[in-house]
């Protein structure tokens, strides 16, 4: 996971995130909404999000693939649906980030 970015008192503990309190536009405009664009169909097996995510082009992340209720063949249990939206809204936040202060570095 990428560094986090920093908080007012400088400190984030090992394995938490900084992120807004209102989600940006990269955190819902990515990942999580195919997510729920795949909650409104009518396979939410991990096989019918697999081949939703691959249709539009997406590659599923290794986050995603090695979730174990995504190794089944069943319907996700609701907590691990929202694990799911809740990562991907991180994940996505985070990279947002990252290419963002590449780009500054690229300017300097």
């Amino acid at each position: 996971m990428p560094p986090a970015p920093q908080g007012q008192s400088g400190l984030v503990p090992e394995g938490y995130v900084l992120v807004p309190i209102t989600p940006t536009e990269e955190q819902w405009s990515g990942l999580v909404r195919d997510l729920m664009m795949w909650l409104d169909m009518y396979d939410k097996t991990p096989q019918g999000l697999f081949q939703h995510l691959r249709l539009l082009g997406v590659e599923p992340p290794q986050w995603l693939l090695d979730e174990p209720e995504m190794k089944g063949t069943g319907v996700p249990s609701k907590g691990t649906r929202v694990t799911l939206i809740y990562r991907a809204m991180i994940e996505d936040f985070l990279a947002a980030q990252i290419e963002a202060a590449t780009h500054i570095s690229h300017l300097n």
